[in-house]
């Protein structure tokens, strides 16, 4: 743009009459300045009218809506990193826009060999192996009789295998030498199984069933429950699926928000289904109908129904409080003990965070009481329990914000719960809630407790770090890189092998001493 007529303009100076170019005329230019911004901006310049003060305010309004018109066709491209705080924390996800994860998925798929679970001496030992429940048998992420090389610089993790797999925040539970999981793959939700031993997909159940959310990513979240030869499934849309779990074949299913009629949660229902005794527990939203169901774990059908309020992002954890096996809630607003042949709410504690996001599992501590952390400017806490006379009671023992879980759930160890403080890893003593240690950024990653260390997941890139646990100090021993990508799932380890996904990415290694492994052969 210069002071300078364009002989275009001294053109329609000197015949005031003649209209421009249809190309150079307003209501062209304008939507090309909307839409194409470079392109609108040339023949802007070129066009006679407006004048140079008008061109210049032209440029100016229409540029930052060129950036949301170009911005809109890139939402599915943009990925969210979990910190709200501060500037916006997206960033592109240069994969999804570049390839396409689902055509990777199929092609890797198309060229494996078919086939069964191995059944040589070693895939057979890999049948007696058990991760029942999110998090390990208790739901509690202790890796409970697990032996793990300490010393990454001489004996390091060892990759058994890696594959693509589809979206979603789901972990694995593991038995008959297989893992399972629960995936997106383009517009259906698809329960899969694989053979531990090698990786190669053994069956996928799938059904239609889409959930994408920008802030949380796409797939379902809900780890699949493990029970003799059936496996209990929650989709993020409400779809509850059992399945065989050696074929894959639907036993039953029912969908708790019936099917799209109530309202979903604002990130999709995430609680893993409970199995106990002869029951499936799930939550739902609880945005209009009952928010916990119970259903007879051989048929489907309703056992019974409990209006528990809104829900939020946590799995049903068993418990015996008092003395009294029940289970515990932590919806949106508050934490509940639930009786679990009736759904009878037993006692409440009120634990409100920001928009219902409570996503970290309450921990039992003892046989009255319980650890609970939230972050969204809220903090960590250990109430106490009372029954006199039958009359539940609840007391909070103390309450401060030095821990502040976000996406994972703290291990505890020896009176010390170890967990993410939003991003950096801490521990705290849980008889008097004094932070003891904080070093580590891991991000929104998770971790495990195996024997008296930890293993931390970071978010991304997604390092495999071991860290001791004791309340002593901070001291990081080996880290190993595993993905490149966000990694938000929760991983396994079972039998020495650590199995950890992603919405783009499985992977299993070996953590085991390599003296053990020698001996085993």
């Amino acid at each position: 743009m210069t002071d300078q007529a364009s002989p275009l303009e001294a053109a329609a100076a000197a015949s005031p009459g003649l209209p421009p170019p249809w190309h150079l005329r307003r209501r062209i230019v304008f939507p090309l300045l909307a839409v194409l911004y470079p392109l609108g901006l040339y023949f802007l310049i070129k066009a006679p009218r407006p004048r140079r003060v008008g061109k210049v305010f032209a440029a100016v309004f229409f540029l930052p809506i060129f950036c949301v018109v170009a911005l809109l066709p890139l939402k599915p491209y943009w990925k969210f990193a979990g910190r709200m705080k501060g500037p916006v924390d997206f960033s592109l996800d240069l994969d999804r826009l570049l390839n396409d994860p689902d055509a990777r998925l199929e092609a890797h798929r198309a060229k494996q060999e078919g086939g069964t679970a191995g059944s040589s001496a070693a895939a057979m030992e890999l049948t007696k192996l058990s991760w029942t429940d999110f998090r390990g048998p208790a739901r509690d992420g202790v890796c409970a009789g697990e032996t793990i090389s300490l010393d990454w610089q001489k004996d390091p993790p060892r990759e058994l295998w890696r594959q693509p797999i589809g979206g979603g925040h789901a972990s694995f539970v593991v038995g008959h030498g297989r893992a399972y999981t629960i995936e997106q793959r383009r517009k259906q939700e698809v329960i899969t199984s694989y053979d531990l031993a090698t990786g190669r997909e053994l069956w996928a159940t799938a059904y239609d069933a889409s959930f994408e959310e920008t802030l949380g990513g796409n797939g379902p979240r809900a780890t699949p429950t493990l029970r003799g030869d059936r496996l209990y499934s929650l989709g993020a849309q409400g779809d509850l699926y059992c399945v065989d779990a050696l074929s894959g074949r639907p036993v039953w299913n029912v969908n708790v928000l019936r099917g799209g009629v109530v309202a979903n949660l604002e990130w999709g229902l995430s609680g893993s289904p409970l199995v106990v005794d002869d029951k499936v527990i799930v939550t739902a939203s609880g945005k209009e109908d009952p928010s916990l169901f119970a259903f007879h774990a051989a048929d489907g059908k309703p056992a019974w129904t409990c209006n528990a309020g809104p829900q939020g992002y946590t799995s049903p954890m068993p418990a015996t409080l008092c003395g009294v096996r029940q289970f515990l809630n932590l919806g949106g607003t508050e934490l509940r003990g639930v009786d679990i042949a009736t759904g009878r709410i037993l006692w409440r504690h009120p634990w409100k965070t920001y928009m219902w996001i409570n996503s970290s599992q309450p921990l039992p501590i003892g046989g009255d009481r319980l650890f609970l952390s939230a972050a969204y400017d809220h903090g960590c806490s250990v109430i106490q329990l009372a029954r006199p006379a039958d009359n539940w009671t609840v007391k909070e023992l103390w309450f401060n914000n030095r821990m502040k879980n976000k996406f994972s759930t703290c291990v505890i160890y020896n009176g010390h719960a170890y967990g993410l403080d939003e991003a950096i890893l801490c521990c705290v003593d849980l008889e008097t809630g004094e932070r003891r240690w904080k070093g580590g950024r891991y991000n929104y990653g998770s971790l495990l407790l195996v024997g008296d260390h930890l293993l931390v997941l970071t978010e991304e890139p997604a390092d495999l770090v071991l860290v001791a646990a004791s309340p002593e100090a901070w001291k990081e021993i080996g880290r190993m890189p595993v993905f490149k990508e966000r990694t938000w799932n929760n991983f396994v380890l079972i039998g020495g092998r650590l199995l950890a996904r992603n919405d783009r990415w499985m992977a299993c290694y070996d953590l085991r001493p390599r003296e053990s492994v020698a001996a085993l052969n």
